[in-house]
């Protein structure tokens, strides 16, 4: 799937969603191309944001 204008705006939607309003409580870098975010949103449990930009397999989203 390619990570076009369309598919940026709909993953920005939702995480904006999700992530407005939210402390930055650890970051981990878990591989050499991602970077890993505890997030703690407003009246919520802490969620982890991933955002990996492996040339082959990039990604951006809440993850367990």
């Amino acid at each position: 799937m390619a990570f076009d204008a369309g598919f940026t705006c709909a993953v920005a939607s939702e995480l904006s969603d999700r992530l407005t309003g939210g402390r930055i409580e650890k970051i981990f870098q878990p591989t050499r191309d991602s970077v890993l975010f505890y997030v703690h949103p407003e009246r919520a449990a802490t969620l982890k944001l991933i955002i990996d930009v492996n040339p082959s397999n990039c990604r951006m989203g809440i993850t367990r």
